[in-house]
């Protein structure tokens, strides 16, 4: 009980005096009780932890109007302090809760039993100093949850929040569920039947979302806690979620362009490129050379709207819901070796690191694109563009001059002949809202030996031709080293009905695979 006060008594420095449990007062305690000069005497706790008779004999000595503030628990007790103490008193409007702050730490047990005291100790000379009517600032600008709302946006936080006093709310230490009572008390306060700003819709006169601070690791309070704890302050509007760890699943690394299905951001020679949903959970990509650990290139995906539109500005969704729209982001490299990068978290939290050699020396490329007039043999679906039906398409093309060179451990070798196999997978989908795939083999042959592999994307279609964007992966031949992982672009020009007349040219790169 006397750590959840800690809050009110320092910003109001007010001395705390404490009791054993027994039928008596201390003697330094009722020695202070009679020489501080007090008008008001607030007992913490439930007659449990101090009695009727004791807390008569308190202000007995004291002289004082009486006051006692508790609940069925310490938990219970930190609620009820929050609404007495500072004015916590749920009301239903949003806009009287705007932006407001509560703390939260855990605490358990008691004696050599006690468990989480030191965070809830720590908190309240902190939350004291947080509160509004402090000259210190408030609840932080951030950016309104869900991650992938629609209406992306950062936070108004007014220059003074609807409660100025930060309460210290207890919940118990290693504990995946919020106390009923807690719980019940934050959805009171921050009403979600009321107009809260979010992501998804922010109407004109919304409210700011309130804002937890906890003390503690997860041992003390799980991400569970965290995770419900935030989607109560936002009045729901944050959706109940544990905190984890940001997605960022086989990203690769490319010189070619590859737009326009995927969305290009920054400045440089090459860029890391990730297909779609493959980077959940991320506000941002960060990019760097080398073992350094600074930051030379980023992407804020969330305020970019990568979970939004696409390159093209059409919304799509993955096969589970809005889960971002391939990317790249580009950054120089001068003459370094190495680049990496990592997803990050709207909580700060970061995924694995995955690192690219990028010197020429170590990569893969052709010089050019291989063009090819006219498959050499087809079938399914015409390639022109259906919406009503799923269609497939299967062609297959062959160069015996393509004039271009592969580029391999930093010497350029002549191309005699290319070929490539592509499917492409057109989804019934008259609102576009599901992207259209393609996969392909390929294989050439050049005068140090072959080099075959695959690739596979998403197509867009644009004035007339359907542009390939993806990722290729060098498997194999009998070329030294025939093995990578790159980008792979192709722009397929329509002509008449049928497929017969389809003109293709097509390109890759590769480097080193990811750490």
């Amino acid at each position: 009980d006397a750590l959840a006060a800690g809050w009110w008594t320092s910003f109001w420095q007010v001395p705390v005096l404490l009791h054993d449990g027994s039928d008596n007062l201390p003697t330094a305690t009722a020695a202070a009780l009679q020489t501080l000069d007090v008008d008001n005497l607030v007992v913490l706790g439930g007659t449990s932890r101090i009695s009727p008779s004791v807390a008569t004999k308190a202000q007995e000595l004291a002289d004082a109007d009486l006051h006692r503030i508790a609940g069925s628990d310490r938990y219970e007790t930190s609620v009820e302090m929050a609404k007495k103490l500072g004015g916590w008193w749920p009301t239903g409007r949003a806009d009287e809760f705007t932006a407001s702050m509560v703390c939260l730490a855990a605490s358990s047990g008691s004696g050599k039993r006690a468990r989480g005291w030191p965070d809830a100790l720590g908190a309240g000379a902190w939350c004291a100093a947080a509160s509004g009517a402090a000259a210190n600032p408030g609840t932080p600008q951030r950016a309104l949850a869900p991650l992938t709302g629609g209406q992306p946006g950062i936070a108004s936080i007014p220059l003074r929040p609807g409660h100025d006093a930060v309460p210290v709310l207890l919940v118990p230490a290693n504990s995946p569920d919020i106390p009923r009572k807690t719980k019940e008390f934050l959805s009171s306060v921050f009403e979600p039947a009321d107009s809260w700003c979010s992501s998804v819709v922010s109407p004109p006169g919304c409210a700011a979302p309130g804002f937890a601070v906890v003390f503690g690791g997860p041992t003390a309070v799980p991400d569970s806690i965290v995770s419900s704890i935030s989607a109560l302050v936002s009045g729901g509007r944050s959706v109940d979620r544990q905190p984890g760890i940001p997605q960022l699943i086989s990203p690769f690394l490319t010189s070619l362009s590859m737009g326009p299905v995927y969305r290009e951001k920054g400045e440089g020679p090459v860029q890391i490129c990730l297909e779609r949903g493959s980077y959940s959970g991320a506000r941002w990509l960060a990019a760097g050379v080398q073992n350094s650990p600074a930051v030379t290139a980023y992407v804020d995906v969330m305020m970019d709207s990568w979970y939004v539109r696409d390159a093209d500005g059409t919304s799509r969704q993955g096969a589970q819901g809005a889960q971002g729209t391939p990317g790249c982001l580009k950054f120089g490299i001068g003459s370094l070796k190495t680049g990496w990068i990592r997803s990050v978290g709207p909580s700060g939290r970061s995924s694995n690191t995955s690192k690219f050699v990028v010197s020429f020396a170590d990569r893969y490329s052709v010089t050019g694109p291989v063009s090819s007039q006219g498959p050499t043999s087809y079938a399914g679906s015409d390639s022109a563009v259906t919406r009503s039906v799923d269609a497939e398409s299967i062609l297959v093309f062959l160069s015996t001059e393509p004039q271009i060179g592969l580029v391999s451990s930093g010497l350029v070798n002549v191309v005699e002949s290319a070929g490539l196999t592509l499917t492409m997978h057109q989804l019934a989908d008259e609102a576009l809202n599901t992207p259209d795939l393609f996969e392909a083999t390929w294989n050439l042959s050049t005068q140090i030996g072959t080099v075959y592999g695959n690739a596979r994307g998403e197509a867009v279609f644009v004035d007339g031709a359907w542009q390939l964007r993806g990722t290729a992966q060098v498997l194999g031949g009998s070329a030294l080293g025939a093995t990578g992982k790159g980008g792979f672009s192709a722009t397929l020009q329509i002509n008449d009905p049928g497929l017969a007349d389809d003109v293709i040219s097509w390109q890759f790169d590769a480097t080193t695979a990811p750490n």
